[in-house]
């Protein structure tokens, strides 16, 4: 299972602000081209090398310092979220989850062709043996979210509802295709911009969880404590909004696990 189509190209040279071209072609000719493999890489090393100057150091560190930082509140505008009577529960494991999102990839690459940057299977959906609700998360990068008329209408056309935006949080977009004739899994679909730190988190959360079971256990317990928490509090599993309540109960968890493994990989914090 790749996780990822086509490979992973949060690339140096498409981060939000320029490192310069010398910095680029430096970083490249020491096998550096993507932000996730500057995770843990010492700053004096990248400062011998040839056109990597204080400014694109700094750049770098200020770019590696936003993966550790958890997600803010801000301006959610819900452009056609709506009650459904999709419920909100935790399953165990199905091999067939992969393949869901190969099948998606493939037509979200078909459809939007080159208009795509990177395409990503992100969430508990992508780590074998972790309990999950049944949704294919996927994040979608393209060359400028705010540019909607360039994805949003092929998107729909694929049967993906454009459920939210967060402008303050990366530009991002949630777009959801629901249950159909109460066939699973459903699908949340991610749209960020290139080099956005949020795609480079979800990979790291995604390949730390596959490579130790201690913490994908602790995590499967938070997800169950979770549930049982929001059933505690009588609301309705497909209510606008549950999804969040659910997300707020296991977050503690959740933020453990990160900072353990941002301070494993070395980031600046």
């Amino acid at each position: 299972m790749s996780g990822s189509h086509p490979d992973p190209t949060t690339r140096l040279d498409r981060l939000p602000r320029t490192i310069g071209a010398p910095a680029t072609r430096g970083l490249a000719a020491a096998g550096f081209t993507e932000l996730r493999q500057l995770v843990g890489v010492p700053s004096e090393e990248l400062a011998g090398l040839h056109g990597v100057g204080p400014k694109a150091l700094r750049i770098i560190r200020e770019e590696l310092q936003l993966i550790t930082r958890h997600h803010d509140e801000g301006e959610v505008v819900y452009v056609d979220a709506r009650p459904t009577d999709d419920q909100l529960r935790v399953v165990e494991p199905d091999h067939s989850w992969p393949q869901h999102f190969d099948q998606l990839a493939e037509q979200v690459a078909r459809t939007l062709g080159d208009r795509v940057v990177e395409i990503h299977h992100v969430g508990s959906t992508s780590v074998a043996g972790l309990p999950a609700k049944p949704i294919i998360d996927v994040d979608v990068v393209v060359a400028d979210p705010a540019d909607e008329a360039a994805y949003v209408p092929d998107l729909q056309g694929l049967g993906l509802v454009h459920w939210l935006t967060e402008p303050d949080w990366h530009q991002h977009r949630l777009f959801k295709r629901l249950a159909r004739e109460r066939h699973e899994p459903r699908v949340h679909l991610h749209v960020f911009g290139p080099g956005c730190p949020e795609v480079v988190r979800h990979l790291m959360f995604r390949d730390w969880l596959r490579a130790h079971p201690e913490d994908r256990e602790r995590y499967a317990a938070a997800k169950r404590e979770a549930l049982a928490a929001l059933d505690a509090t009588g609301a309705e599993h497909g209510a606008l909004g549950s999804g969040m309540r659910y997300n707020a109960f296991k977050e503690p968890v959740v933020h453990e696990i990160y900072d353990a493994m941002f301070r494993a990989a070395g980031l600046p914090r």
